[in-house]
């Protein structure tokens, strides 16, 4: 849906995803995990500007354990990685992108969106993090991976508060 949508508003922008046939489950509201997502694709569309060659990918997946995340997660995760080649993000831009506070690079802004998404994946048991991808920055958010078992239902993780299921994909 984010794809279609700003592919819409930023022809000039090459969109690609990377995203399973299957649908990868996460505890949440789905409503949210997507209001996520369109602000981190309006952020990477928002830093392709002057770019030559525009270029915006959305990947999920599942991985056994993100050992990269902050601190580590162990167990099975569902990965959503937002990828841009935004030619004027620096490496040193991706400092600003861990402040808990009301903090942009932009001229325009003042980081209230990346910190409504921080507590969204943090209220989610989720991590968030960006990466230098020279050029351009990855952002992730990973989650616990909800297991349904043979009835479909979700089987519960210890130690989890209960929550809605949302589809990552």
């Amino acid at each position: 849906v984010v794809r279609r949508d700003q592919s819409l508003k930023h022809p000039n922008i090459r969109f690609d995803a990377d995203i399973p046939s299957t649908p990868v489950l996460v505890a949440g509201d789905s409503l949210e995990l997507e209001l996520c997502i369109a602000n981190l694709v309006k952020n990477a569309v928002e830093a392709l500007a002057g770019t030559e060659q525009p270029h915006l990918v959305i990947r999920v997946r599942e991985v056994e354990a993100d050992p990269a995340a902050d601190p580590p997660r162990t167990g099975p995760q569902a990965v959503i990685e937002v990828e841009d080649n935004a030619s004027q993000t620096r490496p040193e831009d991706v400092e600003h992108f861990g402040a808990r506070h009301l903090d942009s690079t932009k001229a325009s802004g003042l980081g209230l969106g990346l910190l409504i998404v921080r507590a969204i994946v943090e209220r989610m048991s989720g991590s968030l993090r960006a990466e230098w991808a020279d050029p351009g920055m990855r952002v992730t958010l990973a989650f616990p991976l909800l297991k349904l078992d043979a009835g479909g239902a979700p089987q519960k993780n210890s130690g989890e508060k209960e929550k809605n299921q949302a589809d990552a994909s």
